[in-house]
This record gives structure tokens, C-alpha cells and sequence, in this order.
């Protein structure tokens, strides 16, 4: 169950990669402990060693949101 204000997630399997859309209201969140590497620049580095990319930042609607587009791997 997703509170008001809580990000919501949205995942599709496409054919030849996935792709993680999280998109929040824009109201922000506690931050989590530092140094916990859970950052935009620790997302980007985890998701461009599978050869993907992170794309961030707001939407229109005052919101943020955070895509992650991965290739999978082709069947041997």
C-alpha cells in the first residue's frame, strides 16, 4: 500500500531491457544515513556497469522522477 506522498514505482520487461520509472510528488523524504551509497551517482555507477543509464530530474508537475534503462543480457 502507497501512502500520500510516497514515491510510485512503475517497472516494464520490454523484449531488450528493462526500464524502472520511480517519480515522486516532490515534497521530499528524510534522508537516509550517509555514506549508505544510495545516491544518484551510485545508481548511475550500478546501472552503467550493466551498460545501462539513469536519467533524473523534475517534472512538471513539481514532482522528480528517476529512470532506469537496463539491458538484459541475450540468451546463449
Amino acid at each position: 500500500m502507497l501512502l500520500v506522498g510516497e514515491p510510485v514505482p512503475d517497472v516494464a520487461l520490454l523484449a531488450v531491457r528493462v526500464v524502472a520509472v520511480v517519480t515522486d510528488d516532490g515534497r521530499g523524504a528524510a534522508a537516509g544515513p550517509p555514506g549508505g551509497r544510495r545516491g544518484l551517482t551510485a545508481m548511475r555507477e550500478r546501472v552503467a556497469a550493466r551498460g545501462g543509464v539513469v536519467e533524473a530530474g523534475p517534472v512538471a508537475d513539481g514532482g522528480w522522477r528517476v529512470r532506469a534503462t537496463i539491458p538484459l543480457e541475450e540468451a546463449s
